[in-house]
C-alpha cells in the first residue's frame, strides 16, 4: 500500500514533489529514526529520482524572449523561496522600470491556468496562497504548465519573469537561479525524497544555482561544506508588521500561534524572538485550508485564555473572510545584510 501511494504521488507531479503533510521527523539529521526509516525508503528514492531524471532528459529547456530569474529551493517544504522571490522583485524595482511578472505553479489552488491572479476576484482556493502574496507586489501568473504560464505573462507585456519555485523544472531555461536554504533545517539527512528532503541529489542541485541564499542561523553547521561548492549569500527573515500593529507592540503580548507552513517551528521561534508570550503553538499541515470548526475552536480558546490569535501572512490569506479580522497575521521580509554578491548577480537585469 505504501508503495502504491508513493507511485500515485509520482504520477501526479513527478517533477514537483511536495508533501501534503508536515515535514517527517526522520528527514532531520538528529531524529531518532534517522538511521532506520531512511534506509527502508532508499529504494523508493531511487525509483522517484530515476523517473524524474528520465522525464527531464526528454525535455529541452526553452529560452524565452525575456530574462528568467528563479527563486527555488533544494528541499521539499518551506525554505523561504517566496520571500526570496519578493526580495528579487524589490531590488529590481528600485532601479528598473521593466515590467515584472511572477510565475508560480499555484500549489493548493484548483485553477490549472495559465491565469493572471486577480486578488479582488481570486482566493487561495483558486490560485494558492503564495501567488496572492506575490500579486501584492507585481503581476502574478499561475499555471500547472510553467512554460505556457511564462509565455502568457510575456505575451501580456512582462519584461522580466521571476519564478517562485521551479529550480528543478526542466521546461524553461533560466538566466539566473537562486536556491534558498533554511538555516534551521538545512539539507536534513541529505537524501532524496521520500528517504530525505532533497528534490534531487545535493551536488546536482547546487550546480543548478548561481548562488545559495542561506536564511537564518546555521544550526546544523552546514555552511563550511556548502561554501566549498556554492556561492553563499547570507540572509534573514525580519518581522515587519502584524496587521495594523507595529512589531514592537507585540512584545509581552500573550498569544496562541498557529501555522500551516513547511516548518511551523520557524514561525513560532520568530514570535518568541520578538518577545511574544506563546500560550500555545499549534502546527498544521503545509498549505492547510482551515475548517470553520477548527478556527472557531481556536477563537474560543483564545477568548478563554485572554490572548490574541496570530498566524503567518501566508496562512492568513487561506482563512475565511470573517475570521481574518479576528486573527493577526505576522509579515516577514527577507533581508540581506551584505548584499554585494546578490547585487552583482542581479546587476544585468536592473
Amino acid at each position: 500500500m505504501m508503495f502504491k501511494n508513493f507511485l500515485d504521488s509520482l504520477k501526479k507531479s513527478p517533477l514537483n514533489f511536495k508533501p501534503s503533510r508536515r515535514v517527517p521527523k526522520f528527514w532531520q539529521k538528529k531524529s531518532v529514526f534517522a538511521s532506520i526509516v531512511p534506509d527502508l525508503l532508499l529504494p523508493f528514492s531511487v525509483i522517484y529520482y530515476s523517473i524524474v531524471l528520465f522525464q527531464s532528459r526528454r525535455i529541452k529547456p526553452e529560452k524565452l524572449a525575456v530574462p528568467v530569474i528563479c527563486a527555488g529551493n533544494l528541499t521539499a517544504g518551506g525554505a523561504g523561496k517566496t520571500p526570496l522571490a519578493l526580495k528579487i522583485a524589490e531590488e529590481i524595482k528600485k532601479s528598473s522600470r521593466k515590467k515584472i511578472a511572477f510565475v508560480s505553479r499555484g500549489y493548493g489552488g484548483r485553477n490549472k491556468g495559465p491565469l493572471q491572479v486577480d486578488p479582488s476576484a481570486h482566493g487561495a482556493e483558486d490560485v494558492g496562497d503564495e501567488p496572492l502574496l506575490l500579486s501584492r507586489i507585481a503581476e502574478t501568473w499561475i499555471g500547472k504548465d510553467r512554460l505556457e504560464t511564462a509565455k502568457s505573462a510575456v505575451a501580456n507585456g512582462a519584461e522580466i519573469i521571476i519564478m517562485d519555485d521551479g529550480l528543478q523544472n526542466p521546461t524553461i531555461e533560466k538566466d539566473l537561479s537562486f536556491a534558498a536554504i533554511d538555516g534551521g533545517f538545512g539539507i536534513g539527512n541529505a537524501l532524496v525524497v521520500p528517504a530525505g528532503p532533497l528534490r534531487e541529489p545535493l551536488m546536482k542541485g547546487l550546480k543548478r544555482a548561481n548562488a545559495v541564499v542561506f536564511i537564518g542561523d546555521d544550526k546544523n553547521d552546514e555552511l563550511p561544506f556548502l561554501s566549498r561548492y556554492a556561492r553563499i549569500i547570507r540572509a534573514k527573515l525580519q518581522p515587519t508588521y502584524a496587521e495594523n500593529l507595529n512589531v514592537e507592540n507585540l512584545k509581552g503580548k500573550k498569544a496562541i500561534a498557529f501555522a500551516g507552513i513547511g516548518r511551523p517551528e520557524k514561525f513560532f521561534e520568530t514570535l518568541e524572538n520578538i518577545g511574544v508570550q506563546l500560550v500555545d503553538k499549534i502546527p498544521f499541515p503545509d498549505h492547510h485550508f482551515y475548517r470553520r470548526a477548527e478556527l472557531a475552536e481556536l477563537a474560543a480558546r483564545s477568548e478563554k485564555l485572554d490572548c490574541i490569535l496570530i498566524t503567518t501572512e501566508k496562512d492568513h490569506v487561506r482563512l475565511p473572510l470573517d475570521f481574518r479580522e479576528k486573527i493577526l497575521a505576522l509579515s516577514v521580509k527577507l533581508e540581506i545584510p551584505d548584499p554585494a554578491v546578490f547585487n552583482v548577480l542581479l546587476q544585468p537585469y536592473l
